[in-house]
């Protein structure tokens, strides 16, 4: 049995004496453009006994990765490393290392073919990932019509050639994809885009009835923005009514202007007290509460008489919301492939009715019970091995009462990757951020652990 210490001299030597090999081979004349092969790890190709290893880490890589866009340009860049590989070992003469980097070269061009499928990325993120694509199958191509392969190799060239060029026209669709949808950013108002869904791309446009602030001011576009340059302008129309921003009250006008006016401070245009409500003479609920009562349905909450519990036409009702304890789960403990039930409790303490929750549920691995793609996770930072979906519910709230909200989900068993399958059992920071009718009401945190 070799010693640990001895164990780890020996392997910190493979990598040196794998570059020497390297640089002592002689090379052949095989026609590839240098330039279009991607960087990599030439002492770890597939006739290295550690290959293995490496590939497995490149799929824990790619499976921990949520986010498409970057999942595609990971696969694309490990696909590269495979055609780099397959001209390193075909120029040694070794036909069965290259039939490996190619046969996995296949795989991964399937995987890229599921990831653009469904990816949701930028017009120029998807023309970068083309060219490459393109790089790697012109790569291929030589290697396919070079004559120093084998036919088991050869072969798999073939099979290579097909299967990119079906990835690539999955690329290309959504790439069209991304072309017909607007991007705030672009720097064309194009797909439904107006100054106030991206004032990037679209200007504000003086004369379209829509003030759009901070741009447009009074000043600059007052057909647009009449009201609020400070200077009262009676010649626009403006006047204590139509413009209070600009226009003060005027005590004497014979206009009780309420609620800034009353019977106290302009008894002469607020006259109030004979038990009549006039509003010819400028009374109403505000100016002479003695004589004009509230009344439901004119359009003004006329506090405090009115208010949304007895008049919900004219007042508008106060919002509010909040969790009530901790998430609570249907059973003690779950494996890795279980259904899970959570359940939060949300109480309504406002006076509008609550008609629509959201819940977004982020999740990050902290462990995992395989060694190895423990190992792999260990690499990654906090963003990669996180992942964050939200659930939608309607479940109607009424003012003083308390709903649960229940969510059943499926936890994965196992990730497939290319060298197999890893388990999922291990430990997850599970937060949830919950709102109601569009506001946030709080956090909660827990841990989860998922056992095989």
């Amino acid at each position: 049995m070799i010693a640990k210490n001895g164990l780890r001299g020996t392997i910190r030597i493979i990598p040196i004496v794998m570059v020497l090999l390297v640089l002592l081979l002689p090379s052949s004349a095989l026609a590839v453009d240098e330039r279009s092969l991607e960087p990599y790890a030439p002492w770890l190709g597939p006739d290295n006994v550690f290959y293995g290893v490496k590939i497995f880490i490149e799929d824990a890589d790619e499976a921990f990765t949520f986010n498409q866009s970057e999942k595609l340009e990971k696969q694309v860049s490990h696909a590269g490393e495979r055609v780099a590989e397959a001209v390193r070992t075909a120029e040694k003469g070794d036909d069965n290392a290259t039939k490996t980097a190619i046969k996995l070269y296949v795989d991964k061009s399937r995987m890229i073919m599921k990831t653009a499928a469904r990816v949701n990325a930028t017009t120029g993120m998807l023309e970068k990932i083309q060219t490459r694509m393109d790089n790697q199958t012109s790569v291929i191509d030589s290697l396919f019509r070079g004559g120093k392969l084998g036919d088991e190799a050869r072969a798999e060239c073939g099979y290579a050639l097909t299967n990119m060029s079906a990835a690539r026209s999955t690329v290309e669709q959504a790439r069209s994809r991304a072309t017909d949808r607007a991007v705030c950013g672009d720097g064309k108002c194009s797909g439904g885009e107006n100054y106030r869904s991206c004032s990037q791309d679209c200007p504000p446009v003086c004369g379209n009835n829509d003030c759009e602030t901070p741009d447009e001011t009074p000043q600059n576009c007052p057909q647009d923005c009449p009201c609020g340059d400070g200077v009262c302008d009676p010649n626009r129309g403006e006047n204590y009514r139509s413009c209070r921003a600009d226009c003060p009250p005027v005590c004497g006008n014979n206009d009780c202007e309420a609620p800034d006016e009353n019977h106290d401070n302009c008894p002469e245009d607020c006259k109030c007290g004979n038990g009549v409500c006039e509003p010819d003479r400028g009374e109403n609920y505000y100016s002479c509460r003695g004589d004009c009562l509230a009344v439901c349905g004119n359009g003004a909450c006329e506090k405090p008489d009115e208010a949304y519990s007895n008049c919900p036409q004219d007042c508008t009702g106060s919002f509010g919301a909040q969790i009530v304890g901790d998430v609570r789960f249907d059973k003690p403990s779950y494996k890795a492939g279980d259904k899970v039930v959570a359940m939060l409790d949300v109480r309504n303490t406002g006076e509008l009715e609550i008609t629509s929750e959201r819940v977004v549920i982020t999740a990050t691995v902290t462990r995992l019970d395989d060694w190895l793609a423990n190992k792999a996770l260990g690499a990654k930072s906090k963003d990669e091995k996180t992942y964050t979906f939200t659930m939608d519910f309607n479940v109607l709230i009424y003012s003083g009462q308390t709903e649960t909200l229940s969510a059943a989900f499926n936890v994965p068993k196992e990730l497939e990757t290319s060298i197999g399958k890893i388990s999922l059992a291990g430990d997850y920071d599970i937060t949830l951020d919950v709102s109601a009718n569009g506001n946030n009401i709080g956090t909660r945190n827990v841990k989860l652990t998922l056992g095989k």
